[in-house]
């Protein structure tokens, strides 16, 4: 049996789950998709395209998209539509490692999975997992934990030293309503409120705080200029955020406040 068909497969005991025998036909195959589909990999968690997966099973965005959330809550998966990482919480215990060359290769493909809480989460979770096997099994894991929690605490600090704006910076504005001007802006309009962008007045500065969540979220190592991933997570976390107003704001400006907070995390 090749080493895709010894992780990607169904054991009996999860027809039998009641989780699973609650499901409809529709949450069924996604359920069945997402655990041993061609995305999945041997760790068990993975950056999760639906994209991909509406592509290969059919549907809309919008359907996949809520059944899969349907699905992660009913098996307590950890699923962050942002960043797009999937992890399957229960995947150690039907997938032990068989010896520690495989957990040498976890780390290679886990280290390939951007940077989320869930990602977190679960590097956590099989660290303490592996504990319970031979002590030899836990020692490339033990190396990943220390070496990615050093990479997270010094994500952590840079995005609050950009969260911190620089003393006399651009303020504009009268009263109490005083803002940084945009970039490339003379000023604001005269009554202190920033100068619109785009073709509904987007503000600028709300696209510039969503673009340094975007990159406090996604923590990009060594990308010096916006991808489609990350303007793919910048609508994400838009959306998230709440409103509507981001649907109609123009992809240069998203691009060039993203841009513009990579320049200043590269500075930094």
């Amino acid at each position: 049996m090749s080493d895709a068909g010894r992780y990607r497969r169904v054991h009996n005991n999860e027809w039998l789950d009641p989780a699973f025998r609650r499901l409809d036909a529709a949450h069924r195959v996604v359920r069945l998709y997402a655990s041993a589909g061609p995305q999945t990999t041997s760790v068990g968690c993975f950056r999760f395209s639906t994209a991909m997966a509406v592509e290969e099973l059919g549907g809309t965005p919008e359907e996949f998209e809520s059944c899969l959330t349907n699905v992660c809550e009913a098996f307590g998966w950890g699923w962050d539509p942002v960043a797009r990482v999937l992890w399957i919480s229960d995947w150690f215990e039907r997938n032990p490692p068989a010896n520690k060359n495989v957990v040498a290769a976890w780390v290679k493909l886990i280290k390939n999975v951007p940077n989320s809480e869930v990602k977190t989460r679960a590097i956590v979770s099989i660290n303490d997992s592996l504990k319970t096997l031979y002590p030899g099994f836990l020692q490339p894991w033990t190396e990943l934990l220390k070496s990615f929690r050093k990479a997270e605490s010094k994500a952590e600090s840079q995005a609050e030293r950009q969260a911190e704006p620089p003393q006399g910076a651009g303020i504009v504005g009268t009263g109490t309503e005083s803002r940084r001007a945009p970039r490339g802006s003379a000023g604001s309009d005269g009554n202190g409120a920033d100068r619109a962008i785009g073709s509904e007045g987007a503000p600028l500065t709300k696209i510039e705080e969503l673009a340094r969540r975007t990159l406090g979220i996604m923590r990009p190592i060594g990308l010096m200029e916006p991808d489609e991933n990350l303007i793919d997570s910048f609508f994400a976390t838009a959306k998230h955020a709440g409103g509507d107003d981001w649907r109609d704001w123009r992809r240069q400006d998203v691009v060039a406040a993203l841009a513009d907070a990579l320049s200043k995390r590269v500075a930094s």
